[in-house]
């Protein structure tokens, strides 16, 4: 699928839920036709605003507010990470997605409200990143 395709298939839709297991972050994502479309990370991601970054990747490394003396990063739930996403989710689930780029392996979405989110890969290109498909197709594999 060329990144105009891509452009076309996310602009205008939402996000309905971010969540984790391990270290691979999950988004869905509600079409304009209200189609759902997953998307899957497992390289940098991070969703800002220009003044402040809401969630990044690297803060499931981190203990999270109520998590015992004994952290596991890979129990969702445990990490900083999944603060953040439940912190911030207001400002996240069902805003419209209103630009798209896609360049050089490089997505970066921005929401109708200047809240953006970047999904960028940093492993060797022989290593899957991330991956928008739903039931039937998968659209990019990067």
């Amino acid at each position: 699928m060329s990144s105009v395709d891509i452009v076309t298939l996310l602009k205008f839709s939402h996000i309905e839920e971010i969540k984790r297991t391990c270290d691979l972050i999950m988004l869905t994502i509600v079409g304009k036709d209200n189609s759902f479309l997953a998307l899957h990370a497992e390289c940098f991601f991070r969703v800002y605003t220009s003044q402040n970054t809401l969630i990044c990747s690297e803060f499931m490394y981190r203990k999270g507010r109520n998590s015992k003396r004994r952290f596991k990063w890979s129990k969702p739930g445990s990490s900083f990470f999944d603060d953040c996403v439940n912190d911030f989710k207001n400002m996240i689930y069902g805003i419209n997605i209103v630009d798209v780029n896609l360049f050089d392996d490089e997505l970066r979405l921005k929401l109708d409200n200047g809240v953006s989110i970047e999904i960028i890969p940093n492993s060797p290109k022989d290593e899957e990143a991330y991956r928008l498909f739903d039931d039937k197709n998968e659209y990019l594999i990067v």
